[in-house]
């Protein structure tokens, strides 16, 4: 194994990098650098094509919304997110009081028509959103509890219902689930905790977790 890109001055995040297959992006400053590698000499490895403002401090972190695609949220200590498509800012995400630190989507629909993102910052909320290049809706908020902070968040769709798993400060895992169509607020479903969730993480990867606790726990009634 040899290393094909090194990069300095790069956020200290463990948020802070992502790949979808092709490109490389990391929080660098108040930016999002891009790099690529070269058709021409793929074994050269990526090279900076990109450096992307849209925050006015220091990014948390960059994640892509799914594989192979060029759509991606960054979220910022200037309290604000932003969704980017095709390495444009399209959608600035306007809602926390606070430092945003981690953000987390899925696509909704077909040909990059919507995402479900979540965001979670300092003020101890996580915003459940639906963005697309054209438009962006806060769609729920959940209080993390006794005023804690969420270390991560994952959305996942399973046939169309949104998934939302929150890791709190606390050691636990809540998931919560809102039904397809979004008529319905976004519902507490269970929390994971202790020996309940370290079996699970032993049994299975992480796709598979989803659909066992699904499963197990008899949520199959909700989506």
């Amino acid at each position: 194994m040899e290393p094909l890109y090194t990069s300095v001055g790069v956020n200290r995040s463990p948020h802070c990098l992502d790949w979808n297959g092709t490109d490389v992006i990391y929080a660098a400053s108040n930016a999002v650098v891009r790099a690529i590698a070269d058709p021409a000499d793929p074994s050269a490895g990526p090279k900076c094509v990109d450096t992307l403002l849209a925050h006015e401090d220091r990014v948390n972190c960059v994640r892509f919304l799914s594989a192979k695609t060029d759509c991606f949220v960054s979220c910022s200590t200037d309290a604000t997110a932003v969704f980017w498509s095709k390495f444009a800012p399209c959608q600035t995400l306007k809602g926390h009081n606070g430092s945003v630190t981690v953000a987390s989507g899925a696509q909704v629909g077909q040909d990059n028509e919507g995402y479900a993102v979540a965001t979670a910052s300092t003020d101890s909320t996580v915003i459940l959103w639906t963005v697309s290049v054209n438009s962006a809706a806060q769609e729920d908020t959940i209080q993390v509890p006794k005023s804690g902070f969420a270390n991560d968040v994952n959305v996942t769709v399973i046939e169309g219902h949104v998934m939302l798993f929150v890791a709190t400060d606390d050691c636990g895992i809540h998931v919560h689930g809102k039904k397809r169509g979004g008529e319905d607020a976004l519902r507490k479903l269970h929390v994971l905790k202790g020996k309940e969730m370290n079996e699970c993480c032993m049994m299975s990867p992480c796709l598979t977790i989803i659909y066992w606790h699904i499963t197990y726990y008899n949520i199959t009634y909700y989506i």
